[in-house]
């Protein structure tokens, strides 16, 4: 029998019980659906996160607090507070072929007006070199000034969900909002930035970081150094650390260029992605353990129509692939299967979160396609060796 006949074979004996194959199949398509969307929603990921890094530059090296890259988890997302404000101004003077730094401190709290309000807003609070550095344009008005900064003026400038939310769309230059219980006067409007990941990049204001030490924010969550050129951003960054060392242990704050930023985001995607994929590869492993045993019913209930094959001159091969096609079928059509829902839940997820595009290879089609057919190799072996070395004289009578 050549490969084309047992295809053919195969595919009428499966469709002869189509209930029972697709519960057989189940398994598989839940396996493969799941690591297709799982990676193409984390390839989307890291590409809204490059592009989140290219729009800043690729001229800008970041310093955190405390050690983000250790084995045991980056001690600034806990609370290590290591850095100062004034650690700007000590980098700002020693270091040399840099346009300029800048700290920053990021939190959210409430942005009211009169009877509305906004329960998250994004406040940043910073130097008035910040919008040198960072390009967020300013459409409207001007950004705060090294004067209103250094004397911690109660000024914002906000982006466009606070026109929208709290000023009716109006125009909110001169006007004032409300952030921690204090007033602030608007005195410049940013430029609308849209949703990353389904946070509203609107929302954000930013402040002189003076103004708003009464209430808690005194350290920085990071310091931002612009190169002058892009080629010196190494010995700025190791001319940082130096610095730095001088006052802190080495765990008490990183300095990261755009590649180790994005080299730390590749460690922490593959990290969870491998875990999850490994999840979802259990739903492949019982989809597989259920083709084996359905194989094997299947070998029982066809006893005699082996037995008359083989009494016809059907060899043992002639029989063993005939199943082991079975089985592979079964897993190629569910793992293709799989990966037109995985696609289309990738694409769901793209339209929930614009912001987030969900990508798929098609390498990695091709690999979970093939991955599918192993498994069908794998978990038919067995069934269909069994049938391959059933006794055609046993097998007729056979009830």
């Amino acid at each position: 029998m050549n490969i084309l006949t047992s295809f053919r074979v195969a595919f009428r004996a499966l469709l002869s019980n189509k209930l029972r194959s697709f519960l057989t199949m189940l398994g598989v398509i839940i396996g493969v659906s799941s690591v297709i969307t799982l990676i193409s929603i984390g390839a989307g990921l890291k590409q809204t996160i490059v592009g989140q890094l290219n729009q800043f530059g690729s001229d800008l090296i970041y310093v955190m607090p405390g050690d983000v890259a250790r084995p045991g988890g980056p001690t600034g997302a806990l609370g290590f507070k290591s850095l100062k404000f004034s650690d700007a101004d000590l980098l700002s003077q020693q270091l040399t072929g840099v346009k300029g730094v800048v700290p920053m401190a990021e939190t959210f709290a409430a942005i009211t007006r009169k009877d509305k309000k906004i329960k998250l807003g994004d406040i940043i609070s910073t130097t008035a070199n910040y919008s040198l550095i960072v390009e967020d344009n300013v459409i409207a008005g001007t950004f705060f000034s090294e004067s209103q900064a250094n004397a911690g003026a109660a000024v914002v400038v906000a982006g466009q969900t606070i026109r929208q939310e709290l000023f009716n769309g109006q125009d909110p230059i001169g006007k004032q909002i409300t952030i921690a219980n204090k007033k602030f006067t608007v005195v410049g409007e940013l430029e609308k930035m849209g949703a990353t990941f389904g946070v509203d990049q609107d929302s954000r204001v930013y402040v002189p970081f003076k103004s708003l030490q009464s209430s808690g924010i005194s350290n920085p969550t990071s310091i931002i150094i612009k190169a002058n050129n892009s080629a010196d951003i190494p010995q700025i960054a190791d001319a940082a650390k130096r610095i730095l060392r001088q006052h802190y242990s080495a765990e008490g704050f990183s300095v990261l260029t755009q590649e180790e930023t994005l080299a730390i985001v590749d460690t922490v995607l593959g990290a969870v992605s491998s875990a999850l994929v490994g999840i979802a590869a259990i739903s492949l492993l019982v989809g597989g353990i259920g083709i084996s045993n359905i194989m094997l019913v299947s070998i029982t209930e066809r006893t005699r129509e082996i037995g008359l094959r083989k009494a016809l001159g059907a060899k043992p091969r002639d029989i063993l692939y005939q199943f082991l096609v079975e089985a592979i079928v079964l897993t190629l059509v569910g793992g293709l299967i799989g990966v037109a829902i995985g696609y289309l839940a990738g694409f769901a997820v793209g339209v929930a979160i614009p912001s987030l595009k969900p990508s798929i290879s098609v390498g990695t089609i091709v690999l979970a396609a093939g991955f599918s057919a192993l498994v069908g190799i794998i978990f038919g072996v067995f069934p269909a060796l069994r049938a391959a070395k059933l006794d055609p004289i046993e097998a007729l009578r056979y009830e």
